[in-house]
């Protein structure tokens, strides 16, 4: 009986060291976003731990929208990261100023955004957190970093 027992323990502790193996060889993209929505503003958003990445944009008509400023938080979470085409295919679209606590911004983010001509980064921003291809608009865009 007290053998038994002790194989059902072995087994069960086997078995939660290879689940938390498992877990930590899993790629981030399996683990779901906490909260998901759109701000009373129109921002599409995902919440992931302690960091807000904006995915989309559904307010204005995307067609006739100029400017946009994004926010700094969603619900308390610091907006870090904008999505892989957030705000692509905005015609309209002129001036963007990006959130203080930005990290990184995905590819084609503003992809085919023409009238883009001034994006307003955030101060302190590595150039290398911009991926190659977030900006593909028009060519006489101005970058401001902000203070």
């Amino acid at each position: 009986m007290r053998a038994n027992r002790l194989k059902r323990l072995s087994a069960g502790f086997c078995a939660a060291v290879f689940a938390a193996q498992a877990a930590m060889t899993l790629p981030d993209a399996v683990f779901a976003a906490d909260a998901s929505g759109t701000t009373s503003d129109g921002f599409d958003y995902e919440i992931t731990g302690d960091a807000a990445t904006i995915t989309g944009y559904s307010g204005e008509d995307k067609q006739t929208v100029t400017a946009l400023t994004l926010p700094d938080t969603i619900s308390g979470v610091t907006v870090t990261k904008i999505g892989r085409g957030a705000f692509e295919s905005m015609p309209a679209l002129s001036s963007i100023e990006l959130p203080a606590g930005l990290q990184r911004l995905e590819d084609n983010v503003f992809w085919g955004d023409e009238s883009l001509k001034e994006l307003t980064l955030p101060k302190g921003i590595p150039l290398d957190s911009i991926a190659s291809y977030s900006y593909i608009g028009g060519w006489g865009s101005t970058f401001r970093e902000s203070y």
